[in-house]
């Protein structure tokens, strides 16, 4: 069956060992960017075996553009950091400040211990707030001393590919149309965005035109697993589309697809180049982090699409309640979003701070997205929520066949529910 069915299969160790050895091994703009987000042990562990590698590894001129278009995004990440930390700190002053009023008079803490533990706390949050002060001037220096960036450059020398002519992008750019008007990976779940969304159709074409004919097997690592890339099954990434495999071989190459965490762990085993447990499982949990990111964005953009005139914002920074992870403003209403991208399945505990949510962020709707299964406890405990409450409340499970034109249906649910409740006051 491998020799007619070959797409649906993983190489062996001895066909890996050839993607290694004597293949091209293609670098995403995703897997570029990784780095920035390891601590320094687990960085220097995984530029060791890519540098061992540097021979055989490709970057494409697409990929090189998308990792400079992003690269101060991901470096410029530390406001989220320090936001994270003021956030919880400033809570816990309310909280403790609330508690102690009510012990007023309690011999158990007095006075002047009452006034230390506020001042403890307040001391934390100036901190925080020091840190903070000239981001702007931390991000030119990062930018200008990035330690990432000159590893990146003493592995890259001479494999980068050369900048395409207008004609040639501009061919492209037609080619990923069609493309996408077919279903045709990689890249068409990126229709209609407003940057760059050719982008990986046009990685795509690049490493196509780069290799035509010449029988070299390509590895590519990529950490988007969108399923215009992966196939996917029960919430899990199983292996490249197969269309990408069947038209790279009818370019003349086998082919094959990783994500960086299963890369480092096969090569390094492979190629007797250690790379341990703990920087394999440090890449996975930010690749996760970041594929979480971009179902978000996916979801945001599927209901932008749908209701371009409503006002959608990715964790709103307002209040100081839990908020959640989408909320879409109309005139007269509020719905949110709560996004689960994980393979195992969501269970009731999950959903334990949903009803602080929806009491802090004054939803009038909320609709659960999850990517994976949700297991029977979670499902009733939704429907026990919204009996609770007086917000609406939808469940979309992808995982049971379903798509982000289900995400869209619906949220059109949930408009006509809250629509036919308020009938004389509903305005866009």
């Amino acid at each position: 069956m491998r020799e007619v069915f070959g797409e649906y299969y993983s190489p062996n160790d001895e066909e890996y060992k050839k993607f290694l050895t004597s293949g091209l091994i293609v670098l995403d703009a995703n897997v570029l960017l990784a780095p920035y987000r390891l601590d320094s042990e687990a960085r220097n562990q995984v530029f060791e075996l890519l540098y061992s590698l540097r021979e055989r590894i490709w970057v494409p001129y697409q990929t090189g553009w998308e990792f400079f278009q992003n690269r101060p995004n991901v470096l410029s990440g530390e406001d989220k950091v320090y936001r994270d930390l003021e956030k919880p700190l400033e809570d816990a002053k309310g909280k403790i400040e609330a508690h102690l009023k009510s012990l007023a008079g309690h011999p158990v803490v007095t006075d002047d211990e009452k006034v230390r533990l506020i001042r403890y706390l307040e001391d934390a949050i100036s901190l925080v707030s020091r840190l903070s002060t000239n981001r702007d001037e931390k991000l030119e220096n990062a930018l200008r001393s990035d330690s990432v960036l000159q590893k990146w450059e003493s592995i890259l020398v001479g494999r980068i590919g050369a900048e395409p002519s207008m004609e040639v992008r501009s061919t492209r750019e037609e080619a990923a149309a069609e493309r996408y008007k077919k279903s045709q990976p990689p890249g068409y779940r990126d229709e209609g965005k407003k940057d760059n969304q050719y982008g990986d159709a046009l990685l795509w074409l690049e490493l196509l035109d780069h290799i035509d004919g010449s029988g070299t097997p390509v590895l590519m690592i990529t950490n988007d697993v969108k399923e215009d890339w992966y196939r996917r099954q029960s919430g899990r990434t199983i292996g490249p589309r197969v269309e990408l495999v069947r038209e790279m071989r009818d370019h003349g190459s086998p082919y094959y697809q990783q994500r960086l965490a299963a890369f480092l762990e096969r090569a390094s085993t492979l190629l007797a180049k250690p790379v341990s447990e703990e920087a394999v499982e440090q890449v996975a949990r930010s690749a996760q982090s970041e594929h979480s990111l971009q179902f978000l964005h996916a979801v945001r953009r599927t209901l932008v699409e749908r209701h371009p005139d409503a006002n959608a914002i990715i964790t709103p920074e307002i209040g100081n309640g839990l908020r959640p992870d989408l909320a879409v403003h109309f005139r007269n209403f509020t719905i949110g979003v709560e996004a689960f991208n994980r393979s195992q399945p969501v269970t009731m505990k999950d959903f334990r701070h949903l009803p602080r949510l929806m009491a802090d962020s004054g939803l009038d709707a909320l609709m659960v997205v999850s990517a994976g299964p949700v297991s029977p406890t979670g499902r009733r405990r939704l429907r026990d929520l919204e009996r609770e409450n007086p917000v609406a409340i939808d469940l979309v499970e992808l995982d049971a066949g379903g798509s982000l034109e289900d995400v869209a249906a619906s949220f059109d649910m949930i408009i006509n529910r809250l629509r036919r409740r308020n009938t004389n006051s509903w305005e866009k």
